[in-house]
């Protein structure tokens, strides 16, 4: 006789019933692990989006400062334009967003400064003409002295930039393209000159290439909005370069002297570097 075995139902059902549990429990749990993940990347993308939003708005406000400073310029009210660039470049300074209009801002404070200086020259000679006079007098006469040195003035004819040099030093050839000078003695030798900006040339792309051409520590650098100073030790000598970006034109000062001579030499490169002045571009 075959033996029927009948199973409990109730043991089967219980059974179905945790196991369905648990799998309830699992799709739970993913589906507040998926939420959590959105609300976090949401979180990111708002900070993402605020960001952005601050950088568009410090970009706007300082264009817009820097187009009420040119209105200013224009109406010759340059005390209140150099306000406006001086706070402006307080606030855009390392920033690497507002670094176009850092330079903007930097550009155009050096003219109202340039600007201020015109207008005093102008109101002392009307002031006083005869100190004008004096001193119309001493630029029209190319021997200076100053420093223990007497200088003599070399005005670049196809540039137009001007450098006073120590009659000590002997004045080299004129090159073929006409596009500088060398001034040199047995110790010392300036070089002054001029080149076109190529389209991939910036101030900046100078600036670095100098650096990297001095090759050991630099004892000073400074860098402008369309200029830069570099000074290092060469050996047993000084060099000392300043380059002006303007108009197109690359204006380039170089100065070389012994390091042990620094006492002899170093006012005359102060000398130099005050009295020399760039074109405007090709003439």
């Amino acid at each position: 006789m075959k033996k029927i075995i009948i199973k409990p139902v109730f043991a089967i059902s219980l059974s179905f019933l945790l196991l369905a549990g648990c799998n309830t429990a699992t799709k739970g749990e993913l589906t507040q692990g998926k939420s959590d993940n959105n609300a976090e990347t949401s979180k990111k993308n708002a900070a993402a989006i605020q960001a952005k939003t601050s950088q568009i708005e410090e970009r706007e406000a300082a264009e817009n400062q820097i187009t009420k400073a040119q209105q200013l310029i224009q109406q010759s009210k340059f005390e209140d334009a150099q306000k406006i660039l001086e706070e402006l470049l307080n606030t855009t300074k390392g920033k690497d967003a507002l670094i176009k209009e850092n330079n903007l801002a930097e550009e155009l404070l050096y003219q109202v400064k340039n600007n201020e200086n015109k207008q005093t020259s102008t109101q002392n000679a009307i002031q006083n003409p005869s100190a004008t006079n004096k001193s119309s007098a001493q630029a029209s006469n190319p021997n200076t002295t100053s420093g223990g040195f007497k200088y003599k003035t070399y005005q670049n004819g196809r540039f137009g930039f001007t450098v006073q040099y120590p009659d000590t030093l002997k004045m080299g050839p004129e090159p073929t393209n006409d596009d500088g000078r060398q001034f040199a003695n047995e110790e010392c030798e300036i070089l002054a000159y001029g080149s076109f900006v190529l389209d991939n040339e910036t101030i900046q792309t100078e600036y670095q290439q100098a650096i990297d051409d001095a090759k050991i520590s630099i004892a000073y650098q400074k860098l402008g909005s369309n200029w830069f100073v570099v000074s290092y030790k060469d050996v047993n000598n000084i060099v000392y370069e300043k380059s002006i970006i303007q108009d197109g034109v690359n204006y380039v000062l170089q100065i070389t002297y012994p390091s042990s001579q620094q006492a002899k030499y170093g006012p005359m490169v102060t000398h130099i570097v005050n009295t020399y002045v760039p074109g405007h571009g090709e003439g």
